[in-house]
């Protein structure tokens, strides 16, 4: 920690402020709709109610911070290859029943709803609801709030590694019992990270996990709602769309794990497929090129 702690103050946070200032434009591309939840996460006493960053969720970029419930969780796949009947179920209880081909789906990810709302995870969520970042919820706020919990982060290690009692026990024992239902919900450093589980004879009957890039990835609701990233990508100018760099900008602001969420993709060989264009509402174009 000693190395690492003057490293981020001295290069990683300054270098982000000075992208910052030569980028001035991706203040406002990549913008979201400022709906933001986090789990919290990292203990500060023996019953988990004072976390460095905190649980909570707001709306429409509020300073508002309200409470989390998690049971107005449940994943939607109008637009997924999954069968209508798993549609908008609970984690506790969800089923990932594949149906390929389906009409309008066109994702692997199911989307994950909280009331219904699409929500954006990450270090821009944990932050602004902790307080400690509230500048904007755009492309480059992202890299900011990133690089500033990482600071954060940082400055508690250097308290927490004092802690560690090197004689201690290193896990909880545990009996499996007969049978019982749980969840586990904390942060991943890509966002909100939460395991549902259902045992029945000491036995796994029923596993669903919910991971950060299925909320901000997720493809659009039964109401057309789109995902945090796919409505952050709305407006994003591309000055060359056989090389849409500024796509990539924003999409990586989220830096989203392909491998945390289901895809199978085989696209046709030379094949190149653009959505791009002017928005009035929904009118757009698209150019199909081989």
């Amino acid at each position: 920690m000693a190395e690492i702690t003057p490293f981020i103050e001295g290069t990683y946070l300054p270098d982000v402020e000075t992208v910052g200032r030569a980028y001035t434009d991706y203040y406002t591309i990549g913008r979201g709709r400022g709906h933001l939840l986090a789990y919290g996460v990292f203990d500060l006493n023996a019953t988990g109610t004072s976390k460095l960053l905190q649980r909570g969720r707001v709306v429409n970029a509020s300073t508002t911070v309200q409470s989390v419930d998690f049971n107005a969780i449940t994943e939607q796949v109008t637009h997924s290859w999954y069968a209508q009947s798993t549609d908008n179920l609970k984690p506790s209880v969800g089923s990932t029943v594949p149906q390929y081909p389906k009409n309008g789906a066109y994702s692997w990810l199911k989307a994950p709803r909280y009331s219904g709302g699409a929500y954006e995870v990450g270090p821009l969520a944990r932050m602004w609801v902790n307080g400690d970042y509230r500048r904007g919820v755009s492309t480059m706020d992202r890299h900011l709030a990133r690089a500033h919990e990482t600071l954060k982060v940082a400055y508690a290690l250097q308290q927490w590694v004092d802690q560690i009692d090197p004689a201690g026990e290193v896990h909880q024992r545990y009996a499996i019992p007969s049978s019982a239902s749980a969840f586990g919900a904390t942060e991943a450093p890509r966002g909100a990270l939460a395991h549902w589980v259902r045992i029945v004879s000491k036995k796994i009957a029923n596993y669903q996990v919910v991971t950060p890039t299925c909320w901000n990835a997720s493809p659009r609701d039964k109401t057309g709602a789109r995902g945090p990233i796919e409505e952050a990508l709305i407006g994003t100018p591309v000055l060359d769309i056989t090389q849409p760099i500024e796509v990539l900008r924003v999409i990586h602001s989220f830096d989203p794990c392909l491998s945390c969420a289901v895809h199978v993709m085989r696209p046709a060989e030379g094949a190149k497929i653009f959505h791009l264009g002017h928005y009035s509402g929904e009118a757009a174009f698209r150019t199909t090129a081989a």
